[in-house]
């Protein structure tokens, strides 16, 4: 299972098996990934959550006072992992899937992490405003760059696929990369969620977008509802 995971993905997991020993916890669970994520600090992770304007140390904190501490160990023992990190770990392997590499990065973990959506590590981060989808854009254009000046230390390249050698063409819409989301593209690679139901907003929506004049739809409601 392990053997797609970069050095940096593998070490993610090693330290969240340390923090939860650390803890004094019992399993392994998505907080702990998460701790993991955290840990490192030159990896593609620490840029996306600068995005959002995080601190990994502020994050740390706010973790440990939320899961608080269990009865230290003597000696060090293999803990057994949550479900929910167990998901973790096939979603991440879903997400550079659907990236098309074949290989497992720190990136891959954290999209892993918002995908399952319902541990405590997806429900912090949904917290400060962080979604699936813009995670996976922030990603790609991360990658993009970095493909551009491939780094020599296996570590810090861990985002350069094998084989790799030459990055796309700079885009020549830097900033609206950066702060949107080509719901186009998305489609084309059907990276999309499916949408149940909701035939007649969708239609009044495309209504309004074929408008000539006056075709800026407007959303409204309660969260949960299906906005977005």
């Amino acid at each position: 299972m392990w053997q797609n995971f970069t050095e940096r993905g593998k070490r993610v997991f090693q330290l969240a098996h340390r923090e939860a020993l650390r803890l004094g916890h019992e399993v392994v669970g998505t907080e702990h990934i998460l701790l993991g994520l955290l840990d490192d600090a030159d990896g593609i992770v620490t840029q996306i959550l600068a995005n959002y304007g995080l601190h990994p140390e502020v994050l740390k904190a706010e973790i440990e006072s939320l899961i608080g501490t269990g009865r230290p160990r003597s000696e060090p023992v293999d803990l057994p992992s949550s479900p929910r990190a167990k998901l973790v770990i096939d979603l991440s392997m879903r997400e550079a899937r659907k990236m098309g590499v074949n290989y497992i990065g720190t990136e891959h973990i954290l999209l892993g992490i918002l995908a399952e959506g319902e541990g405590m590590a997806a429900q912090l981060l949904a917290s400060h405003g962080m979604d699936l989808t813009r995670a996976r854009m922030m990603v790609r254009n991360i990658l993009s760059r970095n493909q551009t000046e491939p780094e020599t230390d296996p570590l810090k390249a861990e985002e350069l696929p094998p084989g790799r050698s030459e990055g796309p063409q700079q885009s020549r819409t830097p900033t609206l990369d950066q702060i949107g989301i080509d719901l186009t593209n998305m489609a084309r690679n059907r990276e999309l969620d499916p949408v149940i139901g909701r035939d007649k907003e969708i239609q009044r929506v495309v209504q309004i977008l074929s408008r000539r004049t006056k075709n800026n739809p407007v959303l409204i409601g309660e969260p949960g509802v299906g906005k977005t």
